[in-house]
């Protein structure tokens, strides 16, 4: 009989850890906030130089997150950029990611309805909002 009471706790516990593994609030469909990736960059100190070609680089932006990869697409580009990840942590609705082929700890925040991406690599935080 205490076989079946650590059997019964076991099974009460598999319903909360499928619950852990369910879908990340990160995957989905996301699209570059151009006009609050260019305000933000701007409250980073970003030189208003810059701003053209900020606005050159991510417009039409799109990044698709999935459990194992973030596709990445620009307007002008004829291909899709796809690297795999690693979340190394998370707190506050920030994910530490390690991201192959890219040096350095990223940080993607969730902040309300935009994910504000930050890579170690330049002094840009890219804003991106669901897309519809």
């Amino acid at each position: 009989m205490k076989g079946m009471g650590k059997l019964a706790g076991l099974l009460l516990c598999l319903p909360a850890l499928a619950g852990c593994a369910g879908r990340s609030p990160l995957h989905g469909q996301w699209v570059v906030d151009l006009q609050a990736t260019v305000e933000q960059a701007r409250r980073d100190g970003i030189t208003a130089q810059a701003v053209p070609q900020i606005r050159a680089v991510y417009a039409g932006g799109r990044m698709e997150i999935t459990g194992k990869a973030l596709l990445m697409r620009v307007d002008g580009m004829p291909e899709a950029v796809t690297r795999n990840y690693r979340v190394l942590g998370e707190q506050g609705g920030c994910y530490r990611m390690a991201i192959n082929g890219a040096p350095g700890t990223h940080a993607y925040c969730l902040r309300g309805t935009r994910l504000l991406v930050h890579d170690p690599a330049t002094p840009l935080t890219v804003v991106f909002r669901r897309a519809s």
